[in-house]
Order: C-alpha cells, then structure tokens, then sequence
C-alpha cells in the first residue's frame, strides 16, 4: 500500500513539474555541445618595447546549433604547485599585461557556425621593467538562443598571451631531478623530471623518451622525432612526466631519459623490469612450494636419522 501511495506521489509531482516547465528539456550535455571554440590556444608576443603597441587577432568560432552573445575579457595567468594548476585570479609582477590589453569590438553575436575575428592591442607601458608577462585572452558566452526556445548558460573559453618586455632579463634555471621508476607491474613506461626556473623570464624544457630491449638491444620506442616540449614559467618549479604503453607487458628493458633546460642537459639511463602482479604472484607460488619441499625433506631426512639411531641402539646386548 505504502508503495501505491509513494508511486502516486511521485506521479502527481512529476505532472505538476511538466506543466509548470513544459516544452523541450534541453540537458547539460546538450549544451555541453554548443558552445564557442578560439583559436589559436596560445599566442606568443615575442620581445616588446616599452611604450610601443603590439596588435593581433584571435578567431572566435560559434561551434553550436544556437545563436550566442559573447563578450572579451581578460584575466591574468599564473600556476602554482609542481602540477602547475592553472590560477586566473592572481596579479603579480609577471600578470601586469592583462592591464595593457583592450579591444577593437567587446561584444559580438555569432550565428551557428559563424566565425568571427577579435583584434586586440597591447599598450605597453614606458616604464615597464624587463620580464615575462602572461595573460589569458578569454571570450565569455552570455547566452545561447534556440528558435524554440530561450535557455541561458555560461561558458568562457581562452587563448594564453605570452610576452616578453625588452630589459633587464635573467635566463637562469637547472633540472633538479630525473626519475625512473625499476620496477612496473604494468605499461606505460614513464620518465619524470623537474625544472626550476629562477629567472624572469619563459624558457622551454624538453624531455625525450628511449625504450630498447635489455637484452637484444632492438630499440622499442625512440622518441627523438617527437620530444616533450613544455614551458617553465619564470620563478616556478614544474614536474613534466614522459611515457609510452606499447611496450611488453613482460620484460627487462633499457629505459633512456634526455632532458634539457636553459642549457643544462642531462642523460639517464636505468634497467626496468615490467613483470604483472600474476606473474609475480607465480613466482613467489613457485618459491613457496620449494621452500615447503626442502622444509619437508630435511624433516623426513632428520627422522630418518632418528630411526636409524634408535634402531642401532635396540640390536646391542648387555652383560650383568
């Protein structure tokens, strides 16, 4: 009876729901599908002169079935943390471009499928000293238009702006370690690094990744043709991490690590041994069931001996 009552319940209220807010349902992941894309993801300035103007253009690209409204905004850029989570909220020494941008249009609608092209300036100041400087060029969707019907959601999308101000600048920074791990229970092989930057300025760090067989020397993966290149951003310590899955998920392998950073180079190289838990779980089966059997053999040798003692001592004859 209690669940007739709960059924009827639920019936009433989902009725109720449907006539107060009828029409199509539109969900989070339709409207995770329509949206605003930007392009290109990061922008690199170059070196800037003081009190000079550097002008440039991002496509902004309604990739949606709706009409949007979207607006230009900035925010400064920064990370924290060897993970190097981005922060957009932080103004620092580095973050001061965010001041020195404006726009040609602020505001823009764009049908589905049309693209539109932002002109921005960056207004640098006189006085700036040398230095990186990082901001994010974001456009933020005010609303998405359906012709059945209105539905307002946020969305922001960004282009990292990268500029370096002619000065007094400082290229300063070393590789503080270099692992690899000797033993996976299974793929990928990884490598990790970690750079710090203790100048003022963005320098590039690259690792490369090689795997060869340990015993035959074949060469597995030779990451030569494509390096990890990432950015350090000044006076901040980054954790990179390399690998590669196709590798055998039973072996002993050579593992090679290459990094350079802000000509500080480094090569290391370590055996790695990938063998799967049930692999190793068989091998200690196989050592336990030796171990049980030498055990159980000195056992029976021992009373065998005994035996044989005792036997010895019953066969004599004593005189009175």
């Amino acid at each position: 009876m209690k669940t007739v009552r709960k059924s009827w319940i639920f019936s009433l209220a989902l009725a109720a729901f449907c006539t107060l807010f009828g029409g199509k349902a539109v969900f989070a992941d339709e409207l995770a599908t329509n949206g605003i894309q930007i392009s290109p993801s990061i922008q690199r300035a170059g070196t800037l002169e003081p009190g000079t103007t550097y002008t440039n253009r991002i496509a902004v690209t309604n990739s949606g079935d709706f009409d949007i409204d979207f607006q230009m905004v900035i925010d400064p850029y920064s990370v924290e943390d060897i993970t190097y989570a981005p922060i957009y909220s932080v103004v620092n020494a580095y973050t001061q471009i965010a001041n020195w941008i404006e726009f040609e249009d602020y505001e823009t609608h764009l049908a589905p499928g049309e693209m539109s092209e932002v002109v921005y300036h960056v207004n640098v100041p006189k006085d700036v000293p040398g230095g990186g400087q990082y901001a994010v060029i974001a456009a933020e969707m005010d609303n998405l238009t359906n012709r059945e019907e209105s539905v307002t959601a946020k969305g922001k999308v960004g282009m990292i702006l990268t500029a370096r101000i002619n000065g007094d600048t400082r290229l300063t920074g070393e590789i503080v370690e270099t692992k690899i791990p000797m033993f996976l229970l299974a793929p990928p092989v990884s490598a990790t690094a970690t750079f710090r930057n203790s100048g003022n300025v963005d320098a590039d760090a690259t690792m490369i990744l090689k795997i060869e067989d340990y015993f035959t020397g074949a060469m597995i993966y030779d990451g030569s043709t494509d390096p990890l290149e990432k950015t350090i951003l000044p006076e901040t310590t980054r954790e990179l991490t390399v690998s590669w899955a196709n590798v055998p998920r039973l072996g002993v392998l050579k593992v090679t690590l290459n990094t350079e950073f802000m000509g500080d180079a480094e090569v290391k190289s370590r055996v790695v041994i990938v063998c799967p838990i049930w692999f190793l779980a068989l091998i200690i089966l196989i050592i336990f069931v030796i171990i049980v059997r030498i055990l159980a053999r000195k056992r029976e040798e021992a009373r065998t001996r005994a035996n044989s003692r005792n036997a010895a001592g019953s066969s004599q004859k004593f005189n009175i």
